[in-house]
């Protein structure tokens, strides 16, 4: 859903819980520079892939936050209910700084 709603840029197919925010914003879409031996400064569209790995972090923190304020914070259940480890659970809280 996440490369979808990346790729066609329909807003109807973001859920809820973000669809009032600024996609663009929240992705991180925009432009860098880029340098090489042959040409000068040259703005460049971020890749495809870094659109992606961060479409899939923020989906992953949402999904992430309301698990977790569902479970009231038991994050073994949090875990479970998102078919996860425990392990990775507390490594994506950690990673995400939600404590």
């Amino acid at each position: 859903m996440v490369k979808h709603i990346v790729i066609s840029g329909e807003r109807d197919a973001i859920p809820q819980n973000i669809s009032g925010r600024n996609l663009h914003e929240e992705i991180g879409l925009g432009f860098y520079e880029n340098s090489s031996v042959n040409s000068p400064m040259e703005k460049k569209l971020f890749t495809l892939k870094d659109v992606r790995k961060k479409a899939v972090e923020v989906a992953e923190v949402e999904i992430i936050k309301g698990t977790l304020a569902e479970t009231h914070w038991n994050r073994k259940r949090a875990a479970k209910l998102l078919s996860i480890s425990y392990k990775a659970l507390l490594y994506k809280i950690q990673k995400y700084h939600l404590e």
